[in-house]
């Protein structure tokens, strides 16, 4: 991290390893509404602080029996993001006097993988993820927002945006390319719906064995091969890498809540997991 030393201190305490500042005028502000309901004006905005979080938690701790997405194992990440914010924010304040810091993850008002290639932090994938050299596609974004001038951050690097090798592993991994014939959207979208679900979904629940998202495009992309666990004990505690509709029974509605694959309701999880439970193939062990 080319950031000066308190910040890179903070950060480390943090355990997150990959940050670093753009200009405003590098990024894609798609939604400068959210920045204004957050004390930004248009055009105030001078500087972004970019995280890269990674969440995988090693490859021992990913049963072969799973049923959820990776990054639905641990507590929702939205609570880590919330609670890191909390924490840093005052931090920056107190490095910067004067100045205004805002953070955001997943509902940013910009795009966040393009941001991120432009800052050196990884490479944009052909399944719409940004891919960094050391965590892989394992990773979440987030952002501080701030008037502060860029190289108050530290030292700004900014490169034109990077693609992957197109070698084409994610797009014949994707479920929804190997049928036929081939499914519109994404797996692991369908598994999120609220109702109304497409009548091949529960076919594809069953067959793909996953009642929340999907990790098939990530598994196969070989510049995950050698990525690194996630430092960060948020994302390697507490985890639920499989979901029984035991296990979903026995949970309160504040224990759903803090679970990614919670966020929609316990209706549509439940639904999930009841169609996976009733393939014969559950019943015998089948792997995921």
């Amino acid at each position: 991290m080319a950031l000066i030393q308190p910040v890179r201190e903070l950060l480390e305490q943090e355990r997150i390893e990959c940050a670093a500042p753009l200009p405003s005028g590098l990024c894609r502000i798609r939604d400068p509404a959210k920045l204004e309901r957050r004390g930004f004006p248009e055009g105030s905005v001078r500087s972004i602080l970019i995280l890269l979080v990674p969440y995988h938690p090693g490859k021992a701790a990913v049963p072969p029996d799973r049923n959820l997405s990776v990054y639905a194992f641990s507590r929702d990440y939205h609570l880590f993001f919330r609670e890191l914010f909390g924490r840093i924010i005052p931090s920056l304040s107190q490095i910067y006097p004067g100045y205004r810091f805002e953070g955001f993850s997943d509902n940013s008002p910009i795009s966040e993988q393009y941001a991120a290639a432009c800052a050196g932090l990884g490479v944009l994938g052909d399944n719409g993820l940004i891919i960094s050299r050391r965590y892989g596609s394992y990773v979440f974004l987030a952002e501080v927002f701030s008037d502060l001038p860029p190289d108050r951050w530290g030292e700004v690097r900014t490169v034109p945006p990077q693609t992957c090798l197109h070698c084409g592993a994610c797009r014949d991994a994707c479920p929804m390319n190997r049928e036929q014939p081939p499914c519109r959207g994404c797996l692991s979208e369908l598994t999120q719906k609220k109702k109304d679900l497409p009548e091949e979904t529960p076919a594809l629940i069953r067959h793909y064995r996953t009642v929340w998202g999907c990790d098939l495009c990530q598994e196969a992309c070989p510049l995950n091969a050698a990525a690194e666990p996630t430092p960060i004990p948020f994302f390697q505690t507490d985890l639920i890498p499989r979901l029984t509709s035991e296990r979903l029974n026995r949970m309160t509605e504040e224990e759903l809540s803090e679970r990614a694959f919670g966020w929609r309701g316990r209706k549509p999880i439940a639904r999930n997991v009841a169609i996976l439970e009733a393939s014969p193939d559950t019943v015998s062990g089948s792997s995921v």
